[in-house]
């Protein structure tokens, strides 16, 4: 994968003298003598839109993993807000942050797998809910508002009831 892979929307988000959502500077990862990631440059504005495009085994997923600390980076820096994800600087060293200060990094990051497993005995909506109640204690009710106001804007506010079996892949 390269920089060449990832289509832009807008400008940078320096030369609009505000903090990048994503900043990655010569990102590497290697999987045993595999070089997957090879110095990934990207910057990416707030509410800006990016598609990395390239072929399978390319380093697509690698490189989002990469952002949200499910992978660690073998080699560079990135920043998501601004903070430099996975690491903390002391006296001019970079050292690594144990895990729970990575799962408190990790918090505020959304993510949608490519192999997603929605639990089979929970509705639409309760699946939406689950990790806003359970992981970061939004109210039952304040969820589940927000839940069908996200399905209403993807067009499924009428399957909120139904259950994965009953959804079609891509309502999924």
């Amino acid at each position: 994968m390269s920089q060449d892979n990832a289509s832009r929307s807008t400008g940078s988000a320096s030369s609009r003298g505000e903090v990048a959502a994503v900043n990655a500077v010569n990102v590497h990862k290697f999987f045993g003598r595999t070089h997957v990631l090879k110095g990934i440059d990207m910057e990416v504005a707030p509410s800006e839109v990016v598609c990395l495009i390239g072929p399978s085994g390319s380093g697509k997923t690698t490189f989002l993993r990469c952002i949200n600390q499910l992978e660690e980076i073998d080699g560079g820096r990135i920043w998501v807000n601004g903070d430099l994800m996975g690491y903390y600087e002391k006296n001019g060293r970079l050292h690594v942050l144990d895990d729970a200060a990575k799962a408190r990094q990790r918090r505020p990051i959304g993510m949608v797998f490519q192999r997603f497993n929605l639990f089979p005995h929970m509705t639409a909506v309760q699946n939406i809910i689950e990790a806003p109640t359970q992981v970061l204690g939004v109210s039952k009710a304040d969820a589940t508002s927000e839940a069908m106001n996200l399905l209403d804007q993807v067009g499924l506010a009428d399957r909120a009831e139904n259950y994965p079996s009953q959804l079609s892949g891509g309502q999924q």
